[in-house]
């Protein structure tokens, strides 16, 4: 790899902006934020097989991920009046007010950015992205 670009790919990495959004999409993750905007989206409660089919993940990796918004207050979850062996997982207000508040954290960190760079230099930053996701 080119050195000056391994330095600028370095800056990129280490800087504050940078580490700020990977705290936050850390955050989000470690919580399921998919599974809370899709019990937000769906309006209703669903299943832990919906859940894993919508995002593709086993149903043992959704159980895990349900019973940790559960402890964490965000999502509760009841056995099915038609189905006892059914699960629903349904959002709760604290499951909402924590998805407000990511959102608008992500659209301050997105607001900043804009205020600071050029559109030359959010198009560099928009090409870079891309080719940083295509490494495998």
């Amino acid at each position: 790899m080119n050195k000056g670009l391994d330095e600028i790919l370095e800056m990129l990495l280490s800087s504050p902006l940078v580490e700020r959004l990977n705290d936050i999409l850390n955050e989000q993750r470690k919580i399921g934020i998919r599974v809370l905007e899709l019990l937000e989206k769906n309006n209703e409660p669903l299943s832990s097989s919906e859940l894993a089919k919508s995002l593709n993940v086993s149903n043992p990796r959704i159980t895990v991920l349900i019973n940790h918004l559960v402890f964490l207050g965000f999502a509760k979850v009841k056995t099915s009046k038609l189905d006892a062996r059914k699960r629903e997982i349904t959002l709760t207000k604290k499951g909402k007010e924590y998805l407000n508040r990511s959102h608008q954290k992500i659209e301050v960190f997105t607001r900043h950015l804009e205020n600071i760079l050029s559109a030359e230099d959010i198009a560099s930053l928009r090409l870079i992205t891309r080719k940083l996701q295509e490494v495998k």
